[in-house]
């Protein structure tokens, strides 16, 4: 039990609550001198008790107490607590680059977003004040009544994705260190098919299985952004159910054997065996250069046509970034069976 001002409170209450039984019971019992004794005895007794029980009761009070009027939340260590003063301004300073640009690249004509909340993605937030970088790529935000403490600077062009980066005002009206916000170009999807089975074949967008030759086949899924300079963030590849998945008793093994850079979890059921959609989010930026690669082996019961799975591949992990753009367009392939 943490020992506050409350607990001891409530001890002083537990000892002044004994001298008050105490003196009670000597107005109540006879003061005779042979019965002095018994009347020390029992206040003695009754302040202990008393003693006693607000001792234990001080648990549960203490809890009760800061339950109805809990301690301000304990600020993490190193970081700036945020001051906001009515009336008056801070100076934030930030430059906006090109991550992947060579030479080094500062952008131009940039929103700046400067918020005292952590910007999230696909979620809202509310940003304290705004501006535009100017033709060397910085700018000094004004944001009123923030005068010192941890900011969040987020930027955003079209054509790129946004993103943020932190400083700390200083105090009111002096200018921040500038944070260095670098923000991604977005990529175009180069997808490709090698290390195919024979009864297999790939036209950009279908991936078809001839059954009657084997009803199993496999290929290697590539995944690249095909411009110089430029990233794909945050990809999804998501499976689907196709109509002919039952029918044809279909059986996918996807196996990923590249990351591209990026962290990969999964989502659902990859082989779709248990349900009907799965795949893997690819978390963090597949640059130009970087590929993933993903081995599938495709398996149907019966020989025939149809729809086996849908492939979307989507970035910023299918929805949108931190100020809602939407990033490249999907790309959609399928995987199907003739005969």
């Amino acid at each position: 039990m943490e020992v506050t001002a409350w607990t001891v409170l409530v001890f002083v209450l537990g000892g002044m609550g004994g001298v008050v039984a105490f003196q009670l019971i000597r107005r109540v019992l006879p003061k005779r001198g042979e019965r002095g004794s018994d009347v020390a005895f029992v206040g003695n007794l009754v302040a202990s008790i008393a003693i006693a029980a607000l001792i234990v009761c001080a648990i549960p009070g203490t809890a009760f107490h800061e339950y109805l009027w809990p301690a301000p939340a304990a600020v993490p260590p190193g970081v700036p607590v945020v001051q906001i003063t009515v009336g008056q301004k801070g100076y934030v300073l930030a430059t906006v680059e090109d991550e992947y640009k060579i030479p080094r690249t500062l952008i131009s004509g940039a929103d700046v977003y400067v918020s005292t909340q952590q910007p999230v993605p696909r979620a809202a937030w509310i940003a304290n004040a705004k501006d535009n970088t100017s033709s060397a790529g910085s700018v000094q935000v004004t944001v009123q009544g923030v005068t010192s403490g941890l900011v969040y600077v987020t930027a955003y062009k079209a054509g790129y994705y946004s993103d943020y980066a932190t400083t700390t005002v200083p105090g009111p009206e002096t200018p921040s260190v500038p944070a260095a916000v670098k923000l991604e170009n977005v990529g175009s999807w180069s997808v490709s098919v090698t290390e195919n089975s024979t009864n297999l074949t790939f036209d950009g967008e279908n991936i078809v299985e001839n059954t009657t030759t084997s009803t199993t086949g496999y290929f290697t899924l590539n995944i690249a952004t095909s411009g110089a300079f430029t990233a794909l963030k945050d990809i999804q590849l998501l499976e689907i159910r196709g109509d002919a998945y039952t029918a044809r008793g279909a059986a996918i093994a996807p196996v990923v054997l590249k990351d591209g850079g990026t962290i990969v979890s999964v989502i659902g059921d990859p082989t779709l065996s248990s349900a009907a959609t799965g795949g893997y989010n690819f978390t963090g930026n597949l640059s130009y250069g970087q590929v993933i690669q993903i081995k599938v082996t495709v398996s149907v019961s019966s020989a025939g046509t149809g729809t086996l799975a849908r492939i979307d591949l989507d970035d910023l992990l299918g929805s949108a970034g931190y100020l809602n753009e939407t990033g490249v367009v999907l790309k959609t392939l399928y995987i199907k069976a003739v005969a």
